[in-house]
């Protein structure tokens, strides 16, 4: 993501709307000395306790995330005369080509993925919301906005913007492992601590990271070891809490809960 043009408002979105108790605060301080990249957990703040939300397994095995196109708005992009048609014409076209970059993305997190991601038909965990219009001041537009992992009941968003399609196809597919990374359970890299907004750090410092915003948000080796020994030290129970918050690990609608067996 371009720092100076473009923003992602995942973080906005949550402490706005409150949607799923989440409270997060985004900062950006690009020439602060704190914008390294690091990766940061988001915390979910209700009923008086702050706990580090993240998906557990189903049976030993990694859930399936299922997710559809919210069909509405994908016609409602068309009636916008100011949207692009270069790289589709038509719904079935603008669909192939968000299932690519959703496909591209994956492959690119690979087998760090805590979850496998499906498109699904019927009673869906998530939906992919095309927006009409673009989202634009004076600090820049919005490319997309995602979701935290949480409750079955909470609807769940992935939202595009027109202007992600006027990126190159790079940029497309990074914004996309960027939002992704959310979903994940992950925060901005550059996130700061507050008492009120709280977030963990887990793994190691480095320069560049898909967290992050402009020329060092690049998904990096050290991105993919560090979800994947995150979530591999969750399961294994080796790693109950950070910073003091006990991590709660969160089921989709294909994965029976326990304890509700």
């Amino acid at each position: 993501m371009n720092a100076t043009k473009f923003r992602c408002v995942t973080e906005h979105k949550l402490q706005e709307k409150m949607t799923s108790n989440f409270r997060s605060l985004f900062k950006r301080a690009p020439n602060s000395p704190r914008d390294f990249a690091r990766i940061r957990l988001g915390v979910l703040l209700g009923s008086g306790k702050a706990v580090i939300p993240l998906w557990g397994l189903n049976g030993g095995a990694k859930q399936l995330l299922t997710w559809e196109f919210d069909n509405e708005s994908v016609k409602e992009y068309f009636l916008n005369p100011q949207n692009s048609r270069e790289l589709f014409s038509n719904e079935n076209e603008l669909k192939a080509y968000v299932r690519d970059l959703i496909s591209d993305a994956m492959q690119l997190w690979g087998d760090s993925s805590p979850f496998i991601l499906q498109e699904h038909e019927g009673l869906t965990d998530f939906k992919i919301h095309i927006k009409t219009f673009d989202d634009c001041t004076a600090e820049g537009c919005v490319l997309a906005s995602a979701f935290f992992p949480s409750e079955i009941k909470d609807e769940k968003r992935l939202d595009l913007y027109p202007i992600l399609f006027k990126q190159t196809k790079e940029e497309q597919v990074e914004t996309i492992i960027h939002e992704l990374g959310h979903v994940m359970g992950l925060r901005h890299s550059f996130a700061q601590e507050e008492a009120n907004w709280p977030n963990a750090l887990f793994g190691h410092d480095n320069q560049l990271s898909i967290m992050n915003y402009g020329v060092l948000s690049k998904l990096t080796i050290i991105d993919k070891e560090d979800l994947k020994k995150l979530y591999q030290a969750v399961w294994n129970n080796t790693l109950k809490k950070i910073k003091n918050m006990p991590i709660k690990l969160y089921y989709t609608r294909q994965t029976p809960q326990p304890g509700l067996l």
